[in-house]
């Protein structure tokens, strides 16, 4: 949980935006956890996919709202089906950032449009969502924690890389028919 919500706070600075309720979740025992696992280059990497995928992220938000998204509840439950719909085939580190540039994105557009009340409550929400997903793949044994996080930063560094060089991430041969989860797809 801690790194989601160290990711959450991360991207929404970057995009200008305090997240105030941060320190409710997880964080207040920061000083009792040995090993952090959020860097920042993870956090660029989702900025860099939110800004790749703006449009999409942006048709996202206005969708929710036009569906009558006015609550939490409302965002947590369109939030779950999507994430379960979207890792049917099983989670991949290319998967879990989009996931975050979603969430992240959708929570962001939230505050850009002074709806605060609701941002604050979808940011802990996909907070605690991609903590989930996290875990709930770390205690399938889909990957091995220590091992994921490794592979986790280095394909974070790659998108990166691959957005700032123009060739994003489709042509990897693992990565080739993924696109960004969307919230209305399914």
């Amino acid at each position: 949980m801690l790194f989601a919500e160290d990711l959450m706070e991360f991207t929404l600075a970057q995009f200008g935006v305090n997240w105030v309720e941060k320190e409710t979740g997880i964080r207040r025992f920061r000083s009792r956890i040995q090993k952090q696992l959020f860097r920042p280059q993870i956090g660029m990497a989702v900025c860099d996919l939110i800004a790749t995928h703006s449009e999409v992220i942006i048709k996202c938000y206005k969708d929710l709202i036009l569906r009558g998204m006015n609550c939490v509840e409302d965002f947590k439950y369109e939030a779950t089906i999507t994430t379960i719909y979207y890792l049917s085939n099983g989670l991949s580190c290319i998967k879990y950032l989009q996931l975050c540039a979603l969430f992240s994105g959708i929570t962001y557009q939230c505050f850009r449009n002074n709806d605060c009340s609701l941002a604050r409550d979808i940011a802990s929400a996909s907070s605690q969502l991609l903590a989930y997903v996290a875990n709930y793949f770390i205690y399938e044994i889909f990957f091995i924690p220590n091992e994921f996080w490794f592979e986790f930063f280095l394909v974070a560094q790659a998108v990166r890389r691959r957005i700032w060089n123009g060739t994003l991430y489709a042509n990897w041969n693992e990565f080739r028919d993924i696109e960004l989860p969307y919230f209305d797809m399914f």
